[in-house]
């Protein structure tokens, strides 16, 4: 790295050049100047909530960025996690790479988070603030063998998937369980936190208060057992508790996801992040995998 370009913490000016750095680099995932607040600098009831360790690379303008971070506010379950990172987004300009500037930002991250461990990008159902889910194999392969040659590890594979919706599809709800026609707010937000630890309650009581996406809430015997989300064609998260697995709820809660969209107008549905194991159970839901992504962890020696 030559001594023209100097490494600074990310700065709430940095934002605009960023983006536009983002969607230079990371062509296949746009990204706005709102979203980008909205995942990253947003305050929670006046608290920030990551705490940061982002850099920027600079000589006369932004040519690279790091974007990690580790909880600032608690998450349901799972607390501050005090001793584990997280890791979202690197990048350095074309012109700049092969010039240590990529490894440069990644170690001052590094030695700023002083954690355990660091995600990229996250846990299934906890990884707060992830553009996506991990490396993007289809896509960014330099990346990934960049990210292995600084000693991070493979974790596990993801999926994102989409299907087409061309009708409704019908619905068949056993005596003991039925789709909730109200939802209780609290209710809702316990049984989330309770029965996924991490980021899921948050995500859906911040998104079911901004009135900004639909839910839908099966229970059986009268007990929540099983949710979903969805904003136009964008689908999850979804989940059904583990005591409740064996009812065929995941099933019913996609169907009745794909007919309220179907209703609405929507022609496909999407949604990001599908661990593999779960990926044959979408698929016979007529799903099909668009992008594979790389999850990774870094393990401090």
């Amino acid at each position: 790295m030559t001594d023209q370009v100097e490494i600074s913490p990310l700065s709430s000016t940095d934002v605009s050049e960023l983006v536009k750095l983002w969607n230079e680099c990371l062509t296949a995932h746009p990204m706005t100047i709102e979203r980008f607040n909205s995942l990253f600098l947003s305050d929670v009831n006046g608290v920030a909530k990551l705490n940061h360790a982002s850099f920027v690379a600079k000589t006369d303008r932004i040519i690279g960025f790091v974007i990690a971070y580790q909880r600032n506010i608690p998450a349901p379950g799972l607390g501050l996690e005090p001793d584990l990172g997280y890791l979202t987004a690197i990048a350095v300009k074309p012109d700049f790479q092969q010039q240590g500037i990529g490894t440069a930002l990644l170690s001052r991250a590094i030695s700023a988070l002083d954690t355990s461990e660091i995600l990229l990008s996250g846990r299934t159902g906890s990884a707060p603030a992830a553009a996506f889910p991990g490396v993007d194999l289809d896509n960014y392969q330099e990346s990934l063998n960049f990210f292995l040659k600084n000693e991070f590890e493979p974790l596990a594979i993801a999926n994102s998937m989409s299907r087409e919706i061309n009708a409704a599809i019908p619905v068949k709800v056993a005596a003991e369980v039925a789709i909730e026609t109200e939802i209780d707010q609290t209710r809702l937000a316990e049984f989330v936190g309770t029965a996924f630890p991490g980021d899921w309650a948050d995500v859906a009581v911040a998104k079911w208060r901004s009135n900004s996406a639909e839910f839908s809430v099966v229970s059986v015997n009268g007990d929540y057992a099983g949710f979903a989300v969805w904003n136009g064609g964008w689908f999850g998260p979804v989940g059904v508790a583990e005591q409740y697995r064996s009812y065929g709820l995941g099933k019913l809660l996609v169907q009745n996801a794909i007919n309220q969209m179907h209703q609405a107008g929507v022609n496909r549905i999407y949604f990001t992040w599908a661990d593999e194991w779960v990926v044959p159970f979408y698929q016979r839901l007529g799903f099909e995998i668009n992008r594979t992504y790389q999850r990774l962890i870094w393990r401090r020696v």
